[in-house]
């Protein structure tokens, strides 16, 4: 008798297994792929706008293709005009990562733009935190000795700060410090009531500008609580004596400049 020879039915068919996972992660990779290539129109025209004019470049005509649910939509988007920023970020929510950022960069560029020049010759000083700008008026140039009207010469600068606060969003603190000096007359009871009236002779001056909210505006009297300097020289002193006007870059801090 012939030797019988058993033959696997299922062994000419075995590449399918193979075939088969092989389609499996192919799917799955162009799946994901798909994925990737899906864009947030509204997002991203929402996002484009201001972070283009916060590094000052013009804002480029752009074609985004959106799949979604096998149907292709083509959104088209012309030149867009240039953004005020006051009305993106009423605009955009709360919760948006890229706005402060935009924000910070923006204000920045505006206070290099207007007092680029009395930075250069130290007519006043500006500092940078994470969520603000502050811009540093020294009272010595500013007010007159143990007064708090403001001396004419600094007009213009207030002019120029009053403009770039026009272009921003967000709480404006300004807070008046004094040394350690005592004061003591009619006006005047202590450092308290004259650093309080020189923060709100500086505030009355912003508001000439029809264009800033007043209630923006947060004034605050620190008397010599908070020195930057020892109050020890002669310069110390000096140093202490300053007005300083907190330019917020993300409204969710306003609650942090209240507590200061």
């Amino acid at each position: 008798m012939d030797d019988v020879v058993f033959q696997d039915e299922e062994s000419g068919d075995s590449w399918l297994i193979t075939f088969s996972d092989l389609m499996s992660l192919l799917f799955a990779l162009f799946v994901l792929i798909n994925s990737f290539s899906e864009v947030d129109a509204e997002s991203f025209k929402r996002n484009a706008g201001p972070i283009a004019q916060a590094f000052n470049k013009d804002i480029p005509e752009f074609k985004i293709k959106v799949v979604k649910k096998a149907k292709e939509k083509i959104i088209e988007t012309k030149q867009l005009p240039k953004y005020d920023i006051r009305s993106v970020a009423k605009t955009i929510p709360k919760d948006n990562e890229y706005l402060p950022l935009a924000n910070k960069i923006r204000t920045t560029n505006l206070i290099k733009n207007y007092l680029g020049e009395e930075i250069r010759n130290k007519v006043l000083s500006i500092s940078y935190g994470k969520e603000y700008l502050k811009v540093s008026l020294p009272s010595d140039s500013t007010f007159k000795s143990g007064s708090d009207y403001i001396s004419q010469k600094i007009f213009p600068v207030l002019s120029k700060i009053s403009a770039l606060l026009e272009q921003t969003v967000g709480p404006i603190l300004i807070s008046g410090h004094t040394d350690s000096d005592p004061i003591k007359n009619e006006k005047f009871r202590s450092n308290w009531d004259l650093s309080a009236e020189r923060a709100v002779s500086i505030a009355h001056k912003l508001l000439e500008s029809e264009n800033i909210d007043r209630k923006r505006i947060i004034v605050r009297g620190h008397a010599d609580t908070k020195n930057i300097s020892s109050n020890y020289s002669f310069k110390g002193k000096s140093l202490n004596r300053r007005v300083e006007i907190w330019i917020t870059v993300q409204n969710t801090i306003a609650h942090q400049l209240l507590n200061k």
